[in-house]
């Protein structure tokens, strides 16, 4: 519950990102509810975000955002998409650097 859950590709030098929120599943009550409490009804859509970034720098170390959309489709049929506006300051590049080891020492022991 609340988990996104999607898939990537490299193609070039261009990396998308396709991630999916399912929607919530309803839970049914126990107790029995009144009559006017059934008419509460709440459209929750399926939301995909659609991500996409340009791999640049020397080495490959940093990742650029190109395009971000969300697009949500409703029970009911309908469906709306949305683009993000991708400044530098809200979105900036992400930089990367080498691990130099994987090695790591507990003083603790054991677990």
């Amino acid at each position: 519950q609340g988990g996104i859950f999607g898939e990537y590709r490299v193609v070039d030098n261009k990396l998308v990102c396709v991630l999916h929120r399912p929607r919530p599943k309803k839970v049914v009550s126990k107790f029995r509810r009144k009559r006017r409490d059934s008419l509460i009804y709440n459209d929750t859509p399926d939301s995909d975000y659609l991500l996409e970034f340009q791999i640049k720098g020397r080495r490959n170390r940093l990742l650029v955002w190109i395009d971000y959309q969300i697009v949500d489709r409703y029970p009911s049929g309908k469906e709306t998409c949305d683009s993000i506006s991708l400044s530098d300051q809200k979105f900036p590049r992400m930089q990367f650097t080498r691990v130099g080891s994987y090695h790591f020492d507990s003083a603790a022991g054991p677990l």
